[in-house]
């Protein structure tokens, strides 16, 4: 009989593959989904690995400072000279390769640091190739430090070539007055092929000589070698065991590590904060699956129903209760795998085609393991979720093949037992988690919290839905279009409920997602003005009183500025606490137009005789408000009343007219900034942040600055804003899939529904109700459950959006509360009209049902 329930299986899925059409596209959804991201994050780990791999060599030991693990920000410490040289005089080393590595930018020759430039990694070249093997596609190695090799990668994206001259910092040449480091010429010598332009290989070019290792020792102000780490390769014969034994002997704490660990480590480094993206990316594709899982389960709540004569027929001709479970799951089991194939070979088509077009070395990893993990995912996700219908089937008795009516169906005690036990314990779990959060803000407990609301509320969906429709049902008289809609949800409460949890866990993450990024927006945006008091403010170059008033003119007078002064240090703190070379330099400037750059946070303007600082910097140097200080310039030094601000300056200030008393029109000798006032200005409030930010653009060019020396709270919160604009596109975007899924599903539901519902829509026909009539019928029950069922969903996505950017204001973030009336009317208008039209398919579908055919027995 199995077999014969398998043949059937096979049969009934075959026959009604229409009727499996939109769930099968939901499944594909899911696996693609899936499958794109286990790809990448995949083609990502061998891309690293493989990058790793040609950087270390054909090294057999790299060696660090024992405390580099600890720098995560931060530069790493550097080997200590003494290491350094142990290593390389060791007899057990047949070579070694003193790493040194410095951030640097190179432009192309001539071209100007305006034009555009490219972001590299430098380093010097290892002496002998037998620790470092690169394998040369075009030219030679460098042999002077005024020659550079670079990736194949960076020569075909920048269309460099060898023999072109580009220019790089000049390590052998001090900065200048402006703290810019100086450049010079360098001559491409050759092109080595790269194997992956990402990881410890991506955009480094090596240089002949030294230099590269002489500036990392010149940064430190107690230089040891200079390198970040060190590649050995051994000498023949000689172990790692007997390597480290000589270390030890010799007393050097040095962190020892094989290249195979070390790849090991590079690629959990770098995959650090990429491992939570692909979290993310990951959950919103579980989100799609559980999507997906509401359409399986009501797809075949609908179809083991109608089936019911069917089933109890199997009976009569020795099937067991079992069986017939077995055989519906299969059914479900060959339709997640089926469905799951075509999102598969999908996805792998479309990671072939970017693996065709694409260059810059990055490698795509066609390994079946995620065609493999998303066919079970899918083929298991199938299965659950046909679970419950198929286990229902199995009450069918034999009689029901000859009987017209189905017999009633009981509800279960046990059932309803299980359901308020788990609602308990989710409960239970927020409390739990508020509680933690509020003892330890630093652990999980609101995410704890967030999680287990949100499927609380999930859950409870249905409690909510109910009374809410039959609040709306009391304003629709019978018989009528609406009369009727809401005796058909009535009497389908099951497709009811589906259909609108699934519109519910979107709608709840839209508002949950809305919620959160307008908050975050805003309150980042008033963090980054306190932080950054000004709209724009930096260094500049004038070098003498002339210069700096000269240019205050010309930048008060450029278009769309509203104040601006420049800040000149004229005078230094005589602080018992610190000595003469680190006096704390103060700075002059036009009293008036601080307080109008900055007027919220001033009590009163800056007077004569006054110096003003931020209160926390005054506390750390040991001044109280309203108490004396003494401020010597380079004429005579004066007491000065101290008077806080919470505005982060760049250092205490003091009136134009304070500052020539003590200084007269000289700049403080003694400063640590010698000849380097600051800029400050602001624009009008009138204008846009894009018109301010083009005018701060446009001043820059105008006063001779480098495009970009000027920052502030206008330059900050544009990156901030940029950056969160695009998560929530990027977020968005991952939602339009689980958004898809769901409305295949909502239409999937009504068509199934319109099928098992054929018999009483023919009677309305016949009765006289006309196709228009039945369209609308249909139509208004989906939107009318979908506008009910996103309410829900943006309060449900409000409060568990509340609740999770506790985690913020716990660990002292200031967050202010916020959310955009017109995203959220947006969500519900949106949702309803896609419902709206997702619904006319299987409108017109149940339209066209002929009543003489429909009321037959036997479709």
């Amino acid at each position: 009989m199995a077999t014969t329930l398998g043949t059937v299986a096979r049969s009934n899925l075959g026959k009604h593959r229409l009727r499996f059409a939109l769930t099968s596209i939901g499944i594909a959804i899911s696996a693609f989904f899936l499958s794109a991201v286990l790809i990448s994050n995949l083609s990502l780990m061998t891309s690293l690995r493989e990058s790793a791999a040609q950087f270390y060599g054909n090294s057999d030991l790299v060696l660090e400072d024992p405390d580099h693990s600890q720098f995560v920000i931060e530069s790493p410490p550097y080997l200590s000279q003494k290491a350094a040289q142990q290593v390389q005089a060791s007899s057990l080393v047949k070579s070694s390769w003193g790493v040194a590595t410095a951030d640097d930018v190179m432009y192309l020759a001539g071209s100007g640091a305006q034009e555009p430039s490219f972001l590299v990694k430098r380093t010097d070249l290892a002496a002998d190739d037998s620790v470092l093997s690169l394998t040369l596609q075009e030219g030679d190695l460098p042999r002077t430090s005024s020659q550079v090799l670079i990736p194949s990668s960076l020569a075909q994206n920048s269309d460099l070539r060898v023999g072109q001259t580009v220019r790089m910092t000049d390590y052998t040449l001090p900065v200048d007055f402006q703290g810019l480091p100086p450049t010079s010429d360098f001559k491409i010598s050759g092109i080595y092929a790269q194997k992956a332009a990402t990881g410890p290989m991506n955009n480094m070019v090596f240089t002949g000589g030294s230099l590269t290792a002489d500036y990392t020792k010149s940064r430190e102000a107690d230089p040891s070698s200079g390198y970040s780490m060190m590649m050995v390769k051994l000498a023949p014969g000689v172990s790692v065991h007997d390597f480290k034994q000589q270390l030890t002997s010799a007393g050097l704490e040095v962190a020892v590590s094989t290249v195979e660990e070390q790849i090991q480590k590079d690629v959990d480094d770098f995959t650090g904060g990429i491992s939570q993206v692909t979290a993310v990316v990951l959950g919103f594709g579980l989100l799609s699956l559980l999507m997906s899982s509401f359409v399986i389960a009501n797809t075949y709540r609908v179809y083991a129903a109608s089936r019911t004569r069917e089933l109890a027929l199997l009976r009569t001709l020795g099937a067991t209760r079992f069986a017939l479970v077995r055989m519906l799951l299969l059914e479900a089991f060959m339709l997640g795998v089926l469905s799951a194939l075509a999102g598969i070979v999908t996805a792998y088509g479309l990671a072939f085609l970017m693996s065709t077009f694409m260059t810059g070395g990055y490698m795509i990893d066609f390994s079946p393991v995620p065609a493999l993990i998303s066919l079970f995912i899918c083929g298991t996700v199938a299965v659950l979720s046909a679970l419950a219908p198929a286990w229902s089937m199995r009450k069918i008795s034999p009689i029901t093949a000859i009987q017209s009516v189905p017999e009633p169906r009981t509800r279960s005690v046990l059932k309803k037992v299980w359901f308020w036990l788990l609602v308990l314990l989710l409960v239970a779990l927020v409390a739990v988690g508020i509680f933690w959060a509020q003892s330890s803000p630093l652990e999980p407990g609101y995410v704890l919290a967030t999680v287990a609301l949100a499927t609380l509320l999930v859950l409870v969906f249905p409690f909510f839905l109910s009374p809410l429709l039959a609040v709306t049902s009391r304003f629709c008289q019978p018989f009528t279009t609406a009369g009727m809609a809401h005796s058909n949800i009535r009497q389908a409460k099951g497709q009811t409920v589906a259909s609108g949890r699934m519109l519910f866990i979107c709608a709840a993450f839209l508002a949950a997602l809305m919620t959160g990024f307008t908050t975050l927006k805003v309150s980042v945006l008033e963090d980054i003005e306190r932080s950054y008091p000004f709209p724009a403010s930096g260094f500049v170059s004038a070098q003498s009183w002339e210069a700096s008033t000269r240019l205050e003119q010309e930048v008060q007078a450029f278009g769309g500025v509203d104040a601006a002064t420049v800040a000149i240090p004229q005078g230094s703190l005589e602080n018992k606490l610190y000595q003469d070379a680190n006096r704390v330099s103060v700075y002059s400037l036009d009293a008036s137009q601080l307080d109008r750059l900055a007027p919220y946070d001033f009590p009163h303007p800056l007077a004569d005789d006054q110096l003003l600082i931020n209160a926390s910097s005054a506390e750390s140097l040991g001044l109280v408000e309203g108490s004396k200080i003494r401020v010597a310039g380079t004429h005579k030094s004066q007491e000065l009343t101290v008077v806080y601000t919470d505005t982060d300056l760049f250092g205490p200030v003091m009136t134009r007219v304070t500052g020539q008393r003590i200084s007269g029109s000289e700049f403080l000798a003694t400063s640590p900034s010698p000849y380097s006032p600051a800029l400050i200005l602001g624009f009008d409030p009138s204008l846009s942040s894009d018109q301010q930010l083009a005018a701060l653009k446009g001043l820059e060019s105008q006063v001779g600055l480098a495009q970009g020396s000027l920052y502030g709270s206008l330059t900050m919160g544009r990156d901030i804003e940029l950056g969160l604009n695009i998560g929530l596109y990027v977020a968005l975007g991952l939602l339009g899939a689980t958004l898809a899924i769901t409305l295949i599903g909502i239409a999937n539901t009504q068509i199934l529904s319109a099928y098992q519902r054929r018999r009483p829509y023919a009677l309305l026909r016949v009765a006289g109700m006309s196709k228009k009539q039945l369209r609308a019928m249909i139509s208004f029950e989906t939107t009318l459950v979908a506008l009910l069922s996103i309410l829900l969903g943006i309060g449900a996505g409000y409060a568990c959006a509340i609740l999770l950017l506790q985690v913020y204001a716990t660990n002292g973030f200031s967050m202010n509360y916020s959310v955009h009336g017109w995203d959220l009317l947006l969500i519900l208008i949106g949702g309803v009209a896609l419902t709206w039209l997702t619904s006319l398919i299987p409108a017109l579908r149940a339209s066209r049902l002929s009543p003489v055919v429909s009321l037959q027995e036997t479709p």
